[in-house]
């Protein structure tokens, strides 16, 4: 019997290996998995008001996070 573990954390060891699974998979179909990881930020200053990070795989974009200083929403 397998078990299912909520990970508060993860470690990069076991993103590594989670990965692999998808990596040997893609391989197989003759696509491989080669996701391009990306950031931005919105400063002024210096200061950093928000920003948006990710990864680019197969031509769609997969946002992780997206954030914006309370002060700039809304406002276009």
């Amino acid at each position: 019997m397998v078990d299912i573990v909520e990970l508060k954390e993860i470690s990069a060891e076991k993103r590594a290996a989670i990965e692999q699974h998808l990596s040997d998979h893609a391989i197989a179909a003759g696509r491989p998995w080669d996701p391009e990881k990306f950031a931005f930020t919105v400063e002024d200053k210096g200061e950093v008001l928000g920003g948006i990070t990710g990864e680019i795989v197969y031509g769609w974009m997969y946002v992780e996070t997206l954030a914006v200083a309370e002060s700039l929403r809304g406002t276009g």
